[in-house]
Protein backbone atom coordinates (compact mmCIF):
# COMPACT_ATOMS: atom_id res chain seq x y z
CA UNK A 1 0.00 0.00 0.00
CA UNK A 2 0.70 3.56 -0.57
CA UNK A 3 1.02 6.59 0.78
CA UNK A 4 -0.91 9.87 0.45
CA UNK A 5 -0.71 13.39 2.12
CA UNK A 6 -2.64 16.25 1.50
CA UNK A 7 -1.10 20.03 0.97
CA UNK A 8 -3.08 22.98 1.92
CA UNK A 9 -2.89 26.35 3.70
CA UNK A 10 -5.08 24.73 6.82
CA UNK A 11 -2.03 22.31 7.52
CA UNK A 12 0.64 24.55 7.61
CA UNK A 13 0.93 23.13 11.55
CA UNK A 14 1.76 19.69 9.26
CA UNK A 15 3.48 21.15 7.03
CA UNK A 16 6.44 22.46 9.40
CA UNK A 17 6.53 19.20 11.25
CA UNK A 18 6.19 16.58 9.27
CA UNK A 19 8.63 14.95 7.39
CA UNK A 20 7.75 13.19 4.40
CA UNK A 21 8.84 9.35 3.69
CA UNK A 22 9.83 9.46 0.65
CA UNK A 23 11.74 6.80 -1.37
CA UNK A 24 15.38 8.10 -2.78
CA UNK A 25 15.60 8.77 -6.79
CA UNK A 26 12.37 8.16 -8.08
CA UNK A 27 10.30 9.63 -10.88
CA UNK A 28 8.17 11.96 -9.87
CA UNK A 29 4.65 13.04 -11.64
CA UNK A 30 2.42 15.89 -11.65
CA UNK A 31 -1.11 15.72 -12.07
CA UNK A 32 -3.58 18.11 -12.56
CA UNK A 33 -7.20 17.62 -12.26
CA UNK A 34 -9.60 19.72 -14.22
CA UNK A 35 -12.31 21.97 -13.34
CA UNK A 36 -13.08 24.78 -15.91
CA UNK A 37 -12.90 27.92 -14.16
CA UNK A 38 -11.73 26.32 -10.37
CA UNK A 39 -8.85 25.65 -12.70
CA UNK A 40 -7.54 28.95 -11.73
CA UNK A 41 -6.35 27.62 -8.31
CA UNK A 42 -4.05 25.15 -10.35
CA UNK A 43 -3.04 28.08 -12.80
CA UNK A 44 -1.98 29.79 -9.40
CA UNK A 45 -0.01 26.99 -7.85
CA UNK A 46 1.82 26.08 -11.17
CA UNK A 47 2.85 29.79 -11.66
CA UNK A 48 4.57 29.41 -8.28
CA UNK A 49 6.57 26.97 -9.00
CA UNK A 50 7.80 28.27 -11.89
CA UNK A 51 9.24 31.54 -10.09
CA UNK A 52 10.87 28.77 -7.37
CA UNK A 53 12.33 26.97 -10.41
CA UNK A 54 10.47 23.66 -9.31
CA UNK A 55 10.40 21.01 -12.12
CA UNK A 56 11.37 17.63 -11.00
CA UNK A 57 8.98 16.34 -13.31
CA UNK A 58 9.28 13.41 -15.69
CA UNK A 59 5.72 13.63 -17.09
CA UNK A 60 3.00 16.45 -16.56
CA UNK A 61 -0.70 14.65 -17.06
CA UNK A 62 -3.98 17.00 -17.65
CA UNK A 63 -7.03 16.85 -18.16
CA UNK A 64 -9.69 19.62 -19.58
CA UNK A 65 -8.60 22.79 -18.11
CA UNK A 66 -5.99 20.91 -16.19
CA UNK A 67 -4.43 20.29 -19.55
CA UNK A 68 -4.47 23.95 -20.68
CA UNK A 69 -2.43 25.05 -17.57
CA UNK A 70 -0.34 21.68 -17.82
CA UNK A 71 0.97 23.45 -21.08
CA UNK A 72 1.78 26.78 -19.87
CA UNK A 73 3.43 25.27 -16.83
CA UNK A 74 5.75 23.14 -19.09
CA UNK A 75 6.68 26.01 -21.74
CA UNK A 76 7.15 28.27 -18.33
CA UNK A 77 4.69 30.74 -19.46
CA UNK A 78 3.37 32.40 -16.02
CA UNK A 79 0.25 34.20 -16.24
CA UNK A 80 -1.38 33.27 -19.30
CA UNK A 81 -3.58 30.19 -18.13
CA UNK A 82 -4.44 32.48 -15.47
CA UNK A 83 -5.25 35.39 -18.28
CA UNK A 84 -6.85 32.52 -20.21
CA UNK A 85 -9.87 31.71 -17.79
CA UNK A 86 -9.99 34.75 -16.57
CA UNK A 87 -10.41 36.99 -20.01
CA UNK A 88 -11.59 34.25 -22.36
CA UNK A 89 -14.31 31.70 -20.20
CA UNK A 90 -15.97 34.96 -19.06
CA UNK A 91 -16.61 36.32 -22.36
CA UNK A 92 -19.82 36.42 -23.91
CA UNK A 93 -19.10 34.75 -27.07
CA UNK A 94 -17.99 31.30 -25.04
CA UNK A 95 -20.09 30.21 -22.79
CA UNK A 96 -23.98 30.53 -23.31
CA UNK A 97 -26.05 29.33 -20.56
CA UNK A 98 -29.90 29.96 -21.95
CA UNK A 99 -28.45 27.71 -24.83
CA UNK A 100 -29.60 25.17 -22.42
CA UNK A 101 -33.61 25.45 -23.36
CA UNK A 102 -32.65 25.48 -27.25
CA UNK A 103 -30.14 22.58 -26.98
CA UNK A 104 -28.01 24.36 -29.18
CA UNK A 105 -24.15 23.52 -28.12
CA UNK A 106 -23.20 25.78 -24.57
CA UNK A 107 -19.53 26.08 -24.96
CA UNK A 108 -18.39 27.53 -28.33
CA UNK A 109 -14.35 25.80 -28.16
CA UNK A 110 -13.88 26.64 -31.48
CA UNK A 111 -13.42 30.54 -30.88
CA UNK A 112 -12.08 29.78 -27.55
CA UNK A 113 -9.00 27.86 -28.86
CA UNK A 114 -8.82 30.26 -32.10
CA UNK A 115 -8.48 33.20 -29.62
CA UNK A 116 -6.37 31.08 -26.83
CA UNK A 117 -3.89 30.23 -29.70
CA UNK A 118 -3.54 32.97 -32.30
CA UNK A 119 -4.30 36.21 -30.23
CA UNK A 120 -1.28 37.88 -29.19
CA UNK A 121 -2.11 38.64 -25.70
CA UNK A 122 -2.62 34.44 -24.62
CA UNK A 123 -0.89 32.10 -27.51
CA UNK A 124 -1.54 29.25 -25.39
CA UNK A 125 1.27 26.45 -26.55
CA UNK A 126 3.66 26.80 -29.06
CA UNK A 127 3.78 22.94 -30.23
CA UNK A 128 7.14 23.08 -32.06
CA UNK A 129 8.50 23.57 -27.99
CA UNK A 130 10.18 20.08 -26.78
CA UNK A 131 9.23 20.58 -23.65
CA UNK A 132 5.25 19.61 -25.01
CA UNK A 133 7.20 15.63 -24.98
CA UNK A 134 6.49 15.30 -21.45
CA UNK A 135 3.03 15.93 -21.39
CA UNK A 136 -0.24 13.40 -21.51
CA UNK A 137 -2.90 14.91 -22.00
CA UNK A 138 -6.26 13.02 -20.77
CA UNK A 139 -9.60 12.24 -23.09
CA UNK A 140 -12.68 9.80 -22.99
CA UNK A 141 -14.04 8.03 -25.76
CA UNK A 142 -17.39 9.11 -26.54
CA UNK A 143 -18.80 5.69 -27.65
CA UNK A 144 -16.84 3.23 -25.18
CA UNK A 145 -16.18 5.80 -22.05
CA UNK A 146 -12.59 4.67 -22.08
CA UNK A 147 -9.49 7.19 -21.19
CA UNK A 148 -7.46 8.39 -23.98
CA UNK A 149 -3.87 9.54 -23.20
CA UNK A 150 -2.50 11.90 -25.62
CA UNK A 151 1.05 12.43 -25.59
CA UNK A 152 2.46 15.70 -26.59
CA UNK A 153 5.55 13.82 -28.76
CA UNK A 154 2.96 12.53 -31.22
CA UNK A 155 -0.34 14.00 -31.75
CA UNK A 156 -2.05 17.25 -32.59
CA UNK A 157 -1.80 19.36 -29.62
CA UNK A 158 -4.26 21.73 -29.89
CA UNK A 159 -6.71 19.38 -31.11
CA UNK A 160 -5.94 17.10 -28.33
CA UNK A 161 -6.80 19.66 -25.59
CA UNK A 162 -9.65 20.41 -26.89
CA UNK A 163 -11.06 17.15 -27.01
CA UNK A 164 -9.87 17.00 -23.64
CA UNK A 165 -12.28 19.77 -22.50
CA UNK A 166 -15.50 19.08 -24.71
CA UNK A 167 -17.74 18.82 -22.19
CA UNK A 168 -20.83 16.49 -23.67
CA UNK A 169 -23.89 17.82 -24.59
CA UNK A 170 -21.85 21.30 -23.98
CA UNK A 171 -20.10 21.39 -27.13
CA UNK A 172 -21.58 19.31 -29.94
CA UNK A 173 -20.20 15.57 -30.72
CA UNK A 174 -16.18 16.06 -29.57
CA UNK A 175 -13.18 16.04 -31.22
CA UNK A 176 -12.15 13.64 -33.47
CA UNK A 177 -8.57 12.24 -33.73
CA UNK A 178 -7.06 9.38 -35.48
CA UNK A 179 -10.79 8.26 -36.54
CA UNK A 180 -11.90 8.17 -32.37
CA UNK A 181 -14.65 10.75 -31.26
CA UNK A 182 -13.12 11.96 -28.22
CA UNK A 183 -14.82 14.06 -25.53
CA UNK A 184 -13.61 15.50 -21.85
CA UNK A 185 -11.21 13.34 -19.99
CA UNK A 186 -12.73 14.01 -16.81
CA UNK A 187 -15.53 10.98 -17.94
CA UNK A 188 -13.66 8.14 -17.99
CA UNK A 189 -10.17 9.25 -15.46
CA UNK A 190 -10.75 13.08 -13.94
CA UNK A 191 -7.66 12.79 -11.59
CA UNK A 192 -5.48 10.13 -13.47
CA UNK A 193 -3.04 9.17 -10.21
CA UNK A 194 -3.06 5.56 -11.60
CA UNK A 195 -2.41 5.88 -14.82
CA UNK A 196 0.86 8.00 -13.50
CA UNK A 197 1.41 5.15 -11.46
CA UNK A 198 1.08 2.45 -14.33
CA UNK A 199 3.46 3.96 -16.40
CA UNK A 200 6.08 3.81 -13.51
CA UNK A 201 6.18 7.13 -11.39
CA UNK A 202 6.38 6.30 -7.74
CA UNK A 203 6.06 9.81 -6.46
CA UNK A 204 2.79 11.78 -7.56
CA UNK A 205 1.98 15.48 -7.19
CA UNK A 206 -1.74 16.16 -7.58
CA UNK A 207 -3.14 19.37 -8.08
CA UNK A 208 -7.44 19.21 -6.88
CA UNK A 209 -9.66 22.21 -7.84
CA UNK A 210 -11.37 20.84 -4.68
CA UNK A 211 -10.77 20.78 -1.11
CA UNK A 212 -9.27 17.73 0.60
CA UNK A 213 -12.32 14.73 0.89
CA UNK A 214 -15.30 16.93 -1.12
CA UNK A 215 -16.65 16.16 -4.29
CA UNK A 216 -17.23 19.16 -6.92
CA UNK A 217 -20.52 20.52 -7.01
CA UNK A 218 -21.93 20.47 -10.54
CA UNK A 219 -22.24 23.00 -13.18
CA UNK A 220 -25.45 23.88 -12.40
CA UNK A 221 -27.44 23.80 -9.03
CA UNK A 222 -27.87 20.88 -7.96
CA UNK A 223 -31.98 20.09 -7.98
CA UNK A 224 -30.96 21.59 -11.92
CA UNK A 225 -28.65 18.78 -12.22
CA UNK A 226 -31.09 15.98 -10.64
CA UNK A 227 -33.83 17.02 -12.94
CA UNK A 228 -31.06 17.14 -16.20
CA UNK A 229 -30.40 13.55 -14.77
CA UNK A 230 -33.70 12.10 -14.43
CA UNK A 231 -34.93 13.45 -17.66
CA UNK A 232 -31.96 11.65 -19.46
CA UNK A 233 -32.09 8.37 -17.94
CA UNK A 234 -31.05 5.80 -20.65
CA UNK A 235 -30.21 7.96 -23.01
CA UNK A 236 -26.39 8.56 -23.91
CA UNK A 237 -25.78 11.60 -21.99
CA UNK A 238 -27.90 9.90 -18.76
CA UNK A 239 -25.16 7.02 -18.94
CA UNK A 240 -22.20 9.77 -19.36
CA UNK A 241 -23.12 11.04 -16.35
CA UNK A 242 -23.22 8.12 -14.28
CA UNK A 243 -20.33 6.97 -16.19
CA UNK A 244 -18.59 10.08 -14.43
CA UNK A 245 -19.38 10.22 -10.81
CA UNK A 246 -18.42 6.63 -10.54
CA UNK A 247 -14.88 7.05 -12.10
CA UNK A 248 -15.07 10.46 -9.72
CA UNK A 249 -15.31 8.20 -7.16
CA UNK A 250 -12.82 5.62 -8.11
CA UNK A 251 -10.27 8.35 -8.67
CA UNK A 252 -10.49 9.76 -5.67
CA UNK A 253 -10.38 6.83 -3.37
CA UNK A 254 -6.95 5.71 -4.93
CA UNK A 255 -5.60 9.26 -5.04
CA UNK A 256 -6.33 8.80 -1.53
CA UNK A 257 -4.83 4.95 -1.01
CA UNK A 258 -1.94 4.84 -3.92
CA UNK A 259 -1.03 0.94 -4.74
CA UNK A 260 2.51 -0.17 -4.58
CA UNK A 261 4.49 1.99 -2.34
CA UNK A 262 3.35 4.65 -4.63
CA UNK A 263 3.68 8.32 -2.53
CA UNK A 264 0.43 10.64 -3.73
CA UNK A 265 0.68 14.07 -2.62
CA UNK A 266 -2.19 16.44 -2.94
CA UNK A 267 -2.20 19.95 -2.99
CA UNK A 268 -5.72 21.25 -2.34
CA UNK A 269 -7.25 24.57 -2.26
CA UNK A 270 -8.05 24.94 2.31
CA UNK A 271 -11.55 25.86 1.34
CA UNK A 272 -14.34 25.80 -1.47
CA UNK A 273 -13.11 27.69 -4.00
CA UNK A 274 -15.00 31.13 -4.98
CA UNK A 275 -15.10 29.84 -8.77
CA UNK A 276 -17.39 27.38 -10.49
CA UNK A 277 -17.09 25.02 -13.76
CA UNK A 278 -18.54 27.97 -15.54
CA UNK A 279 -20.38 31.36 -14.71
CA UNK A 280 -17.91 32.64 -12.60
CA UNK A 281 -16.48 36.40 -12.67
CA UNK A 282 -12.98 37.58 -13.30
CA UNK A 283 -13.14 38.93 -9.63
CA UNK A 284 -13.67 35.10 -8.56
CA UNK A 285 -11.04 34.08 -10.52
CA UNK A 286 -8.71 35.98 -9.10
CA UNK A 287 -9.05 35.26 -6.10
CA UNK A 288 -8.97 31.49 -6.12
CA UNK A 289 -5.54 32.48 -8.62
CA UNK A 290 -3.64 34.16 -5.60
CA UNK A 291 -5.12 30.90 -3.18
CA UNK A 292 -3.34 28.82 -5.80
CA UNK A 293 -0.52 30.85 -5.79
CA UNK A 294 -0.36 31.17 -1.45
CA UNK A 295 -0.43 27.42 -1.84
CA UNK A 296 2.30 27.21 -4.17
CA UNK A 297 5.19 29.16 -2.74
CA UNK A 298 4.95 27.39 0.62
CA UNK A 299 4.79 23.84 -0.95
CA UNK A 300 7.92 24.84 -3.13
CA UNK A 301 9.62 25.98 -0.08
CA UNK A 302 8.70 23.12 2.16
CA UNK A 303 7.88 19.81 1.13
CA UNK A 304 8.99 20.60 -2.73
CA UNK A 305 12.93 20.70 -1.12
CA UNK A 306 12.31 17.49 0.29
CA UNK A 307 11.03 16.39 -3.38
CA UNK A 308 13.97 18.26 -5.00
CA UNK A 309 16.12 16.42 -2.64
CA UNK A 310 14.31 12.83 -3.66
CA UNK A 311 14.14 13.19 -7.10
CA UNK A 312 17.74 14.50 -7.34
CA UNK A 313 18.66 14.69 -11.33
CA UNK A 314 17.17 11.28 -12.00
CA UNK A 315 13.53 12.15 -12.76
CA UNK A 316 14.65 15.38 -14.64
CA UNK A 317 16.80 13.35 -16.91
CA UNK A 318 13.64 11.00 -17.74
CA UNK A 319 11.55 13.94 -18.31
CA UNK A 320 14.07 15.16 -21.06
CA UNK A 321 13.63 11.62 -23.28
CA UNK A 322 9.92 10.83 -22.10
CA UNK A 323 7.86 10.07 -25.36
Amino acid sequence: MGSNYFFNLRRISDVYSNTLKLPSFVRVALVLEGGGQRCAFSAGVTDAFIQGGFDPFSRVYGVSGGAQVAGTYLAKRPMVAKRVISELTTHQRFYRKFNWFSGEPMMDLDWYFDQAQNHPRYGLIDPSQSCFDRISIVASCRERFEPIYLRGSDTDLVAALKASSAIPFFYDQGVQIRGRQLVDGGLAHPIPVSQAAKEGHELIITIRTTPEMCIPGPIFSKQVHQFFKRANRGTLIGEMMEVHESNYQRDTDYAAKPLDDVVNIQITPDRVLQTTTLGSNAEQIDADYQLGFQTGVLFVNTWGQQVLKTAGSNSIEAGSTAA
